[in-house]
Formats: structure tokens, sequence, C-alpha cells
């Protein structure tokens, strides 16, 4: 009996210790880590002692991000012609330099990453010159993978019950309690980059106009140097005013940031179309009569006026008068006949009773008036006996 005894001390003993062993392997819950997918974060290039460099000015203040498990990919256009000046860069190790970026890779929430740039300045060679590029993860979403915490009454209830199986009998059935918790996978913040379209710039536009995202702040730079901004109303339209119109081929930096997130666009101003300019034409002289059927009356000089009188009846009467009396006849019930040259240039041959034929041309300034003219459709003096010669102008009366 008393052996029995020790043996069940001996098992309760070992059963203790395997639970001790059980509980201090527990694993600690896995770090929260970045959603994949792509991203544009806030980056900038500072000097070693943290202040802004003067080199950031050659590139954008954001950073094109991929986020895939536990690597990123940045990548960091530049601006202002910099590849101009950086033959070479090494980020982290990496030679970085592709076409007009720097590309490199690095574990996702890395916030300090050491450059080196080896640059080729015109008249001054050839130089190395060191900095580090900063990043602002904060707008990058963070997953926490499920994490499953059993207490360890389980686990010490799962280890004694094969520790113990043997004494069961001897000390009667137990009962152990047990209880898990889980916590579920915290929810992913949708992360959406601002929109952006620019209508097309030319060396005509003194306002850059296009969509954003409703609230977003829009600025455009020229080489650096800001232009103007504005902020999009609740349609998602913006217009920037400039001060003055860009030259042609001139490239323009259009950034619109909302909440931290920014997209970016490079336009190259176009050449305005050159307007035709379209001759008006000249508005037609205004048409002669029909007919010079009527009265008409022209002043000369020394108070000598002229009266001539057409009609389909009796013919045309020329009549001069001085001072309003009339004081001769010239001619009389002549039958006349009309040959237009032009619509407003007349050929009027008329022929007085047992004379001959005469011939006379008219030009027609308006409906109402014309002018004493020769076969070249030249302004003439004529002398109207007892009437001086002069130039005459008749008008309708």
């Amino acid at each position: 009996m008393r052996v029995k005894w020790v043996k069940v001390g001996l098992l309760s003993l070992l059963a203790a210790i395997i639970m001790f062993l059980n509980v201090s392997a527990v694993k600690p819950a896995q770090a929260s880590t970045l959603a994949d997918g792509e991203y544009t974060i806030p980056a900038t290039l500072v000097q070693a002692n943290g202040s802004t460099s003067s080199a950031a000015k050659f590139f954008a203040n954001t950073a094109q991000v991929t986020v895939t498990g536990d690597q990123a990919q940045v990548s960091l256009a530049m601006q202002n012609h910099a590849e101009m000046f950086i033959k070479a860069a090494t980020v982290a190790g990496q030679s970085a330099v592709s076409g007009s970026a720097l590309t490199f890779n690095v574990t996702p929430a890395t916030t300090t990453v050491p450059v080196t740039f080896n640059l080729q300045i015109p008249q001054l060679g050839a130089k190395t010159e060191s900095a580090s590029i900063t990043l602002d993860w904060q707008t990058v979403p963070v997953v926490t993978p499920a994490e499953t915490t059993t207490d360890s009454s389980t686990t010490t209830s799962a280890t004694s019950d094969s520790a113990t199986s043997s004494v069961t009998s001897a000390v009667g059935p137990t009962t152990t309690p047990t209880a898990t918790k889980t916590t579920t996978a915290k929810s992913v913040k949708t992360v959406t980059q601002p929109r952006l379209t620019v209508k097309t710039v030319t060396n005509r536009t003194k306002t850059v106009t296009g969509l954003t995202s409703q609230g977003a702040k829009v600025v455009v730079k020229r080489h650096g140097t800001k232009l103007g901004s504005s902020t999009a109303n609740q349609a998602g339209k913006y217009a920037v005013k400039l001060t003055k119109a860009q030259k042609a081929k001139t490239k323009l930096t259009i950034t619109t940031t909302k909440a931290k997130i920014s997209t970016t666009k490079t336009v190259t101003v176009r050449k305005a179309a050159v307007k035709k300019t379209v001759k008006k034409a000249k508005k037609p002289a205004k048409q002669a009569p029909k007919t010079p059927t009527g009265t008409w009356k022209a002043t000369g000089t020394k108070g000598y006026t002229q009266v001539w009188t057409f009609t389909q009846k009796t013919g045309l009467t020329q009549k001069v008068y001085r001072h309003g009396k009339a004081v001769k006849t010239r001619v009389a019930y002549a039958t006349y006949h009309v040959t237009p040259k032009t619509t407003t240039f007349w050929k009027v041959t008329y022929a007085p009773r047992k004379a001959k034929k005469q011939t006379l041309y008219l030009r027609f300034t308006t409906a109402k008036q014309f002018k004493l003219v020769n076969a070249q459709n030249h302004v003439i003096k004529a002398a109207a006996t007892p009437a001086p010669a002069t130039t005459w102008t008749f008008n309708r009366r």
C-alpha cells in the first residue's frame, strides 16, 4: 500500500514538471505587418543632422511603394533635370538609378535609408555626396494576423491526462474545465490614391484645370518652383491660376494631395494652334434701283441746281435752276434706254425729240443716289449750260 502511494506521488510530480515546460513554451503573438499593395508615401532627403538636404528639390516629395510580404520596392522620382547630374546612386547598398528615378528594396516600415550619389557637375567635375532618405509609412494600412491563446488549464489537462492515466482508478476520476480565447484579425483600412486628370495646357493657358478627388489640394510647379495652387470643389474640379502663360515645351508638375496621399503628373506645354485670320468679305455696294424712274436733284456751284425726271410715259426731262428759279430746260421728253454695265454702273442712251442720240453714265452709290461718271466709271466734271462745269451728285427726291 505504501509503495502504491509513492508511485502516485512520483507521477504527480512528473505531471507538474511537464505542465511547467509546456507553459514556458507558448509563443508570443505575431507582430503586426504592413498590408500588401501599392501606395504613395511621403519621402524626404535629409542631411546627417536631420535637416532637409539641399538635394531634396531634385526629387519628388512622395515615393511609390509596392509592399509584398516582408519586402517593399521603393521608387523615388527625380525632377528638375536631376538625371543630368546624377551618374550613379547607391541606396542601402543597392545600385538605385533607374531611368529618371531611384528604385531600391527595403524591409517594410524602414524609416531611414542611406544614399550616396556620384555626381558630375559642369565646371566642378566629379563629386560624391551622401544623405539619407526618410520614408513615412503612417498611411500604409497595418494587418494583425489572427492569434489563438489557450488557457494553461487546457494544456495542463491534456498533458496530465496522459501522465496520470495509470493512476486514475486509484485516485478517482477528475474533471478539468477548459477555456479558449480567440482574437480575430483587425480590419484593413482601404487607402485610395486621389485621381488626377489635367486638361491640355498650351502656351496661351493661364489657368490649369482638371479633375481630382473632392477637397484635394492641387499644386502646379515648374522645375520645382511653385506657380500656383487651389483646392478641388465638391465635384472634384480644380482651377490653378498661373501668373502668366508658360512657354511651349515647358514641363509642368501637377500634384494632388488628400489625407497625405499624393498623385503626380508631368505635362508638357503645347504650342497653341495659330488662329486663322478670316478676312471679312467686303459688303457689296447697295443695289441700284431696278429703274431710274423718279425725280432726281443735284446741287452745283454758284446757286445752280439740276432736276432730272425719268418716267416710262414721258421719258427723260432735264431742267436747270438758279436760286430755285427755272432758267433752262436742257432736255424735254427724250426717250431713253438703260444698259447696266454692272449692278451699280449704268449706261443711259437717250434721244431728245428731233435730235441725235446721246449717252451718259451713272454710278449708283445707294438706291437713292448716283454720280455722273465717264465710260471708265470715273467721276467727271460736266457743264449744264448755263451752269458751269462741276461734279454732280443726284439724290432721289
